[in-house]
């Protein structure tokens, strides 16, 4: 038993959830096109076994571990041996380039690594040169051995986790992450979703995601199950398989739905796009009702009823038909889809938060909600927007400092010790955060107006032909943007249309292609300010891809490599 005035750690709760639920489901992952299931009993053993290897490999407390995989059960099971040691826990993402990994490798002083295969290997062998390290492969670990629980004494203070930002203003940073922080992020999660012994989760999102991997611990101590889904691929397929309770996804995975989805009523005869059309609408005026907690009128509610059954049942059943809510993260999500979502029956929860905040700080939650927004704060946390905009924090989830860089750490804290996020927002009148932009990404034009240049770009984003927009105008007189295309529903498009191409730059560089996405644009800037409206903009050939540098591993955009890529491109938009 824990003592009650002793803060624990996510170890201590989970070694009481093994005894608590024993033989109950704890983790589901497929071999060989089966789905096999883990007891909580079975992960508390693999646990003890991996943790007994380290030690007999030498790991011992303060040592920094690495973990080179994709989301994975054994990913994991390293996690909590590792940390049970009192080890510390380094993520990597797979997508990084070499240059990234040598550098984590490097500045962390990794003793031990797990990857997932040889090829794993193979690119890390090759990335870390002559650094010296165990490497541990995850398909060749024997965890038959059964070794007695090596947990250390761990203090609330003690460094859990070296987790390196993304990288989207410039160099990585390493954030440390002590246990306590983990903890208060995962209790504040508690309390704003309720799951049971019963209910699953879909794990989709790289567990090297700060996000994902405070849902992995959300659920190791709320005492829920995880599945872990076979690929990014596999997922409309393990959708169908788990039936999960929940989905922590970012905001691409739920405009993939709504594009698919779409795709197939455009397809469908006029009469069932009429219908379809007619349901939509229906759910959009009952879910007002729904959002402000009273009963709709009865004729309302029996309308609803025929569109949920011939509709959206549809839509609930290819997500496995059992979603209590979605969870999306990362990236904002745009306000109309979230409500097209719940008028189907189907509540997408956003939030907000960093990795020096171990994830979520402000969340929406399942009774509280308010689309367009991130939430409220989660309890324990104070946030405050600084005179210019910027939101500042304080709390126990936030981070304190970057490893190995005192300067750095100093300057992301204000003299009184409040974080400052980078990121410009503001509050509702019923208290709800509203995130605008990244304080770097603001542009000023030529004219002295301030404009944000995320909300319009996923303004832009909704449509279902372009993939990536990237809007510059900084000391400008007017706004531009740079677009990637969605070739797969620009080539339907072309089908269609009977355009002919022989290549896929010969789509981007379509004249009729370009007319088509201007007349996007042109409807998109009828819902913006005049000085915000994008004048010109040119469609490249390539769509951005984390391997050619212009995405982190986290999928969001480095503005700066962008306007360095495309840089004679944006000067011949400006050229009159």
């Amino acid at each position: 038993m824990r003592l009650e005035h002793h803060m624990p750690t996510v170890i201590e709760i989970f070694r009481e959830n093994v005894e608590r639920f024993g033989g109950k489901p704890c983790l589901h992952f497929k071999r060989d096109g089966v789905w096999q299931t883990l007891s909580w009993t079975e992960v508390g053993r693999l646990v003890d076994s991996l943790a007994g290897q380290m030690v007999r490999s030498g790991i011992k407390k303060g040592d920094n571990v690495g973990i080179f995989s994709s989301t994975r059960f054994e990913w994991t099971i390293a996690d909590l041996a590792t940390m049970s040691l009192g080890a510390v826990v380094v993520p990597i993402y797979t997508s990084l380039s070499a240059e990234y990994i040598n550098q984590i490798i490097s500045e962390t002083n990794a003793r031990m690594l797990f990857v997932e295969d040889l090829t794993a290997e193979e690119r890390i062998r090759s990335a870390i040169g002559g650094l010296k390290i165990s490497i541990k492969r995850f398909d060749q670990l024997d965890l038959t051995e059964t070794f007695p629980s090596a947990d250390l004494s761990i203090s609330p203070e003690d460094i859990a986790s070296v987790i390196y930002t993304s990288g989207t203003t410039g160099r990585q940073k390493g954030v440390i992450v002590p246990h306590s922080m983990i903890m208060a992020e995962v209790m504040g999660l508690k309390k704003g979703f309720a799951l049971g012994n019963d209910d699953i989760l879909l794990a989709i999102l790289p567990l090297a995601h700060v996000l994902a991997r405070s849902i992995q611990f959300f659920q190791l101590i709320s005492g829920c199950q995880t599945a872990y889904a076979e690929s990014l691929e596999a997922v409309p397929k393990n959708l169908e398989e788990v039936r999960p309770h929940m989905v922590v996804a970012v905001p691409r995975f739920v405009e993939k739905i709504y594009e698919r989805m779409s795709a197939q009523i455009e397809e469908r005869p006029a009469l069932i796009k009429k219908i379809v059309g007619w349901g939509i609408s229906v759910g959009a005026e009952y879910s007002k009702y729904a959002k402000r907690k009273e009963r709709a009128p009865l004729r309302l509610r029996l309308k609803y009823a025929v569109a949920d059954a011939i509709v959206f049942s549809r839509l609930r059943r290819a997500l496995g038909g059992r979603i209590k809510f979605l969870v999306s993260g990362g990236a904002p999500l745009a306000e109309d889809l979230a409500k097209f979502f719940f008028g189907a029956g189907l509540l997408i929860i956003e939030g907000y938060g960093l990795t020096e905040t171990f994830a979520a700080i402000v969340v929406n939650r399942l009774d509280d909600f308010h689309f367009g927004t991130v939430g409220k704060p989660l309890p324990g946390v104070d946030v405050k927007i600084a005179p210019d905009g910027e939101i500042l924090i304080k709390g126990d989830m936030v981070f304190k400092g970057y490893l190995g860089d005192p300067d750095e750490t100093a300057r992301s804290f204000t003299k009184d010790g409040w974080f400052l996020t980078g990121d410009v927002g503001e509050f509702s009148r019923d208290g709800f955060l509203r995130i605008t932009d990244r304080k770097k990404d603001l542009i000023v034009t030529s004219g002295g107006k301030n404009i944000a240049p995320q909300a319009i770009e996923a303004l832009i984003e909704e449509s279902p032909y372009i993939s990536h927009v990237v809007v510059f105008g900084e000391k400008r007189k007017y706004i531009t943007a740079i677009i990637t295309l969605n070739l797969d529903e620009v080539k339907k498009f072309a089908g269609k249309n009977g355009i002919r191409y022989a290549s896929d730059a010969d789509l981007s560089a379509s004249p009729r292609i370009k007319d088509m996405i201007a007349k996007v644009i042109e409807e998109k800037n009828r819902k913006l300010s005049h000085f915000e409206t994008v004048k010109k903009f040119a469609i490249v050939p390539a769509d951005f891809a984390i391997e050619t540098g212009e995405l982190t591993p986290t999928m969001k955009v480095k503005r700066r490599i962008v306007e360095e890529k495309y840089g004679d491109i944006l000067e011949r938009l400006y050229d009159n």
